[in-house]
């Protein structure tokens, strides 16, 4: 017999309950996003900041 979840039980539930179960769903696919501390969010900034530098000067000198 092979499981059939929340599939089997459908047609019992109201609408509302149907609605708790697809935000459940939803929630779960979400990724999780990381915690950052102060040092690590300076770190990510002055990549970008040096990445954004380095574009610039390279503009400059080919003249685009």
């Amino acid at each position: 017999m092979q499981y059939r979840g929340m599939i089997k039980w459908t047609q019992m539930a109201i609408p509302e309950h149907l609605e708790m179960i697809r935000k459940e769903r939803k929630e779960k696919r979400k990724p999780i996003k990381p915690q950052l501390d102060e040092q690590e969010l300076n770190e990510i900034g002055y990549v970008i900041e040096e990445k954004l530098m380095c574009d610039n000067l390279r503009q400059s000198i080919i003249g685009t």
